[in-house]
């Protein structure tokens, strides 16, 4: 008599193995988490970018000026008359770091943070900018190509490179 074994043959366990392989590979390019991953630096990047501008803003309202306007002086020039300032990287902005936080409209973590952006490919460091309206940006350079499709200014004055600016 012939006894039957219970079990897989080995081309049963290759052919699972396969249609389980194409099934990840489908999946993973669907989620594609290197965009998730970049995606999530361009939502850090903009929170971090309303954040200042609303500290910015916030010290704007209580003294009259821009704590980069303060220049060496300890007060506000009057009349206020926006700097000429082109496009500054906020990781360059030390006096400004140091009014905000003295003012306590920064936490001194917040320098860290914006700091330790990726100051190589300028991918999301943030730029301070003033419009021809005097209307202050703060912008960066998205490193996903979702935020990219949404990118609504040139915060470098002209070079090409578009930005995502708030507001």
């Amino acid at each position: 008599m012939f006894k039957f074994k219970k079990g897989f043959t080995l081309i049963e366990l290759l052919v699972v193995i396969a249609v389980i392989g194409v099934l990840a590979v489908a999946v993973l390019s669907t989620i594609n988490p290197i965009e998730q991953i970049n995606k999530a630096k361009d939502t850090a990047s903009k929170s971090d970018a309303s954040e200042f501008l609303n500290a910015a803003e916030r010290y704007f309202a209580t003294f009259g000026c821009y704590p980069w306007d303060l220049g060496t002086g300890t007060s506000c020039p009057v009349p206020y008359s926006p700097t000429a300032m082109g496009a500054t990287a906020i990781g360059t902005m030390d006096g400004t770091f140091v009014e905000l936080e003295a003012k306590n409209e920064l936490k001194t973590q917040f320098k860290t943070r914006v700091a330790n952006q990726d100051t190589t490919t300028g991918k999301n460091s943030l730029i301070v900018s003033v419009d021809a309206g005097n209307l202050t940006h703060v912008c960066f350079l998205p490193s996903s190509k979702t935020f990219a499709t949404q990118a609504n200014g040139d915060a470098t004055g002209g070079t090409g490179t578009t930005h995502v600016c708030v507001p």
